[in-house]
């Protein structure tokens, strides 16, 4: 599956939301986006998101998002979630 390598950071089986960090490479008129983790709190994904941007000296823009998601609700957005803001009592 899509997310099979995509590292679980202290997530609760049975929250009803999740953080993903996703990190996004431009580049010769191309985005990349590639899901870097799933985390169980902001605070968490948001520390792993910082840690994959201050190891990054590529030639190219290099940026993570942290996106929270419902957990079992499917999305009728052309665009998914998206980041949505989240709130810091959860951090």
């Amino acid at each position: 599956m899509i997310l099979d390598d995509v590292p679980l950071v202290d997530t609760d089986s049975h929250a009803n939301r999740v953080f993903v960090v996703s990190s996004y490479a431009e580049g010769f008129g191309q985005v990349i986006r590639k899901f870097e983790a799933i985390a169980g709190t902001v605070a968490l994904a948001q520390a792993r998101a910082d840690f994959l941007e201050a190891r990054e000296h590529g030639d190219f823009p290099y940026q993570c998002e942290v996106d929270e998601v419902p957990v079992g609700v499917l999305s009728d957005e052309r665009d998914g979630y998206g980041a949505q803001p989240t709130d810091s009592a959860d951090t």
